[in-house]
């Protein structure tokens, strides 16, 4: 931690001071929508749109905000740390990353996914693709999630703004507290944010405690933005994140600690037909399980992880009148590595890597365009190459694997197609886009060379297996989207095949490590999995004062073995209507989600109940001398219903009734 710190404090020096943002459309307090670049009507801003619905809301985590965006769910192994997924892609299927930054966590049960290390006060928009389709950030199958960071705005105008804030909530007596600040010269400007969450166990509906789903944190972000002319900025960011004693009720085990140092430098070069950008970056992650809170733990074990990213990425985007192309070449080195050490009573102590020390090295190119062929249509095509070389450094883990047949000293090595095209319909009020997609994901490192890996949810240690092959996807896409003078509907039809599937299969001759473990599975790849599915949105804006968004969301899954594809969420539906004013905002919400019965019995599953809650908003601003002034407060599960979602392990409900307060104070 001393090199991160040194780092982070060298970085303060530079800037002088902390500062905040000025007050944008990015502004927790706005009602308005951010806009990205939108060129011939490809871009897709519909999750950035939720994103910032939501995030005025008053809705605390990142993760409570990525729930309500259509397509995303999550899993829930704790009150904190959820892991997002894209219909049913989940791990290495989809890539998580921030600002186009590559970025691994350091736990093998999947603890912390790369959306626990940031904080909505961080970010400025949201990118989010689903499937392969369109896709220049990675080889993928399921689609990306790319957090984008907000960035220090140079205004002479406004040289400095900030705001504050603080939250209440009463389910798990949780203080939420964090600050902008942005400052400006005539050629430079700092941003900072920062937040700090403290959190008890939660309460389920009907006073039902949840223990060990307690957390605190605490993070910051400062970034620099120096304009060197009128067409070139160099921008630097540094982020620190750490989460404190997290409870993960679903798990055998917690976490004491987990670290992230995240650090970038980017040159951006604009000019009136595109932009020219480069970034290198680095971070690192460390996490520390512990099971010493657990009355239940027989043997005392420590589990310490770590990732290590370095990477680059140089993108250009040229326009003309009636075409865009965009050309990306990227790359990066990861080390991860994670360890156990048990301490049997009386023996000896016991070693072992459960993620053998390994770099995996990356190097990708991808090319897009877009061209409008006529007034009413429009094609675009995307194709990307990923070559991937994987190879296992640390002597013990190698040693491991010696006995299970596999020589862990041949390095992997893969490359990776992929590949789409868009035809797109352009109507005065109707669009349509029809997407044919190919694409590629490569196994994880736990899938390869995970060693005794405890799955809580099936109860089941794994093993990896050194030879899996890439799944790949063949994946058909329909979106029609309609565009009225006060109102906006979408609706998604797709349909995924995915070939070499990989899926866990019992060793019948092994035995589990893990104490009360049913046994020892490995991966192997199965000959396919088929999902289709659909998602609708709308949007109405009533009169001025009065909006509503909401959307649905369902996918049905099946494998080549007839079973129903693991962790697939039922039919959900969410609501929101909205009464603003200048002063005054009144929110209302409404989440819907049907039963889910068709479970994969392999993975432990069981079927889980229907059920829906309601939660009210509101908010009053204000002035007092210079500042603006927001007190909110909310009741979220209103009816206190106990329940939980399909995707929460171990059987874990969600939080019952709970009352927030809270206030912002802006100062422009």
């Amino acid at each position: 931690m001393k090199k991160e710190i040194t780092c982070f404090v060298v970085f303060i020096l530079c800037i002088g001071k902390l500062f905040a943002q000025k007050i944008t459309q990015d502004t927790v307090i706005t009602t308005k929508t951010l806009q990205e670049v939108e060129i011939h009507g490809s871009t897709n801003n519909k999750s950035n749109q939720a994103f910032n619905f939501y995030k005025n809301s008053k809705v605390a985590g990142t993760e409570d905000i990525l729930s309500r965006i259509e397509g995303v769910n999550l899993i829930k192994r704790g009150a904190f740390g959820m892991e997002p997924i894209l219909r049913t892609y989940q791990g290495g299927q989809i890539i998580t990353m921030i600002n186009g930054m590559k970025m691994y966590g350091a736990c093998t049960d999947k603890m912390d996914p790369v959306s626990s290390y940031i904080e909505p006060g961080n970010l400025s928009k949201l990118s989010l693709q689903h499937g392969a389709g369109m896709n220049m950030l990675g080889s993928t199958i399921g689609g990306t999630i790319n957090f984008e960071l907000g960035e220090p705005i140079i205004n002479c105008h406004n040289k400095f703004s900030s705001q504050l804030y603080s939250q209440y909530s009463t389910v798990n007596k949780a203080t939420n507290n964090g600050y902008l600040v942005n400052v400006s010269g005539k050629k430079w400007a700092a941003r900072a944010s920062g937040a700090y969450r403290k959190s008890a166990n939660y309460m389920a509906g009907g006073n039902k405690i949840v223990n060990h789903s307690q957390y605190e944190k605490f993070n910051t972000h400062v970034g620099l933005n120096y304009q060197l002319n009128q067409k070139n900025n160099v921008i630097a960011d540094a982020i620190i994140d750490q989460g404190m004693n997290i409870g993960y009720p679903a798990l055998p085990m917690d976490v004491s600690l987990a670290r992230a140092f995240i650090t970038s430098l980017t040159h951006r070069k604009k000019h009136f037909r595109g932009v020219f950008e480069s970034k290198i970056y680095y971070n690192k992650v460390s996490h520390q399980m512990d099971d010493t809170k657990r009355a239940e733990t027989i043997i005392h074990m420590d589990m310490p992880g770590w990732s290590e990213t370095m990477g680059f990425f140089t993108r250009l985007e040229r326009y003309t009148k009636h075409s865009k192309l965009e050309l990306r070449i990227d790359g990066h080195d990861a080390y991860t590595r994670a360890d156990m050490i048990m301490y049997p009573t009386g023996q000896k102590e016991m070693f072992m890597q459960t993620l053998p020390g390994n770099h995996l090295k990356n190097i990708g190119t991808a090319l897009s365009i877009e061209k409008k062929l006529s007034s009413k249509f429009q094609v675009s095509a995307n194709t990307r190459i990923d070559y991937f070389s994987q190879n296992v450094i640390d002597s013990v883990g190698i040693l491991q694997w010696t006995g299970f047949g596999f020589d862990l000293n041949q390095k992997k090595q893969n490359v990776l197609p992929n590949a789409s095209l868009q035809w797109r319909i352009l109507g005065k009020k109707v669009t349509q886009n029809i997407t044919f997609a190919y694409g590629n994901r490569l196994p994880t490192s736990n899938e390869r060379i995970g060693f005794y890996l405890f799955n809580r949810a099936d109860a089941y240690d794994y093993l990896g297996n050194y030879n899996l092959k890439p799944e790949e996807a063949w994946q058909a896409e329909w979106k029609i989207i309609n565009k009225r003078k006060k109102a906006e509907y979408t609706l998604n039809l797709f349909y995924h095949h995915i070939t070499q599937y990989i899926y866990g299969f019992i060793l019948p001759s092994y035995s589990s490590m893990t104490i009360g473990g049913r046994g020892v599975k490995t991966y192997d790849n199965i000959a396919f999995a088929n999902l289709l599915g659909v998602e609708a949105s709308g949007k109405v804006r009533f009169s001025d004062l009065l909006s509503y968004q909401g959307n649905l969301r369902y996918t049905y899954a099946t494998l080549s073995n007839k079973l129903p594809m693991q962790q697939v969420p039922p039919l959900k539906i969410i609501n929101s209507i909205r009464y603003a004013t200048d002063k005054i905002q009144i929110q209302f919400d409404h989440q819907l989600a049907a039963a889910q019965n068709r479970i994969n019995p392999d993975f432990g599953e069981v079927s889980t109940q229907g059920w829906q809650t309601f939660a009210l908003r509101l908010s009053y601003t204000f002035t007092l001398k210079n500042s603006l002034i927001q007190a909110h407060s909310s009741i979220e599960n209103m009816l206190d219903t106990y329940y939980r979602e399909h995707l929460d392990w171990n059987n874990i409900p969600q939080a019952g009734r709970n009352f927030v307060l809270g206030v912002n104070v802006i100062i422009p």
